[in-house]
C-alpha cells in the first residue's frame, strides 16, 4: 500500500525481512525510485545498473556499473 519512491515501502521490506538497511546490498537500475530512497534511509551497500537513462549522481555514494555482472564483481563472484 506504498509505492516507491515513498520510504514506507522500503521500511515494509525491512520489517517483512526482519533485517534493518546495514543488512542490505540494493541493486537498481532507478536512482530516482530506488537509490534515492534507499540513500535516505541508510542503507550503506548500493549499486546503480546504468543503463543510460538518468545520469549518474554521484552525492548518493554508490557503486555503478553498465550490466549485472557488476554485482558479481561488487560482492566478489
Amino acid at each position: 500500500q506504498a509505492y516507491k519512491p515513498r520510504l514506507q515501502a522500503f521500511e515494509y521490506m525491512f520489517d517483512m525481512l526482519g533485517c534493518g538497511p546495514e543488512d542490505i546490498l540494493h541493486v537498481s537500475s532507478s536512482l530516482r525510485y530506488d537509490l534515492i530512497p534507499a540513500h535516505a534511509l541508510g542503507i550503506g551497500a548500493r549499486l546503480h545498473v546504468n543503463r543510460g537513462y538518468e545520469p549518474s549522481v554521484p552525492e548518493y555514494d554508490y557503486h555503478e556499473t553498465t550490466d549485472i555482472e557488476g554485482l558479481a564483481k561488487l560482492v566478489g563472484v
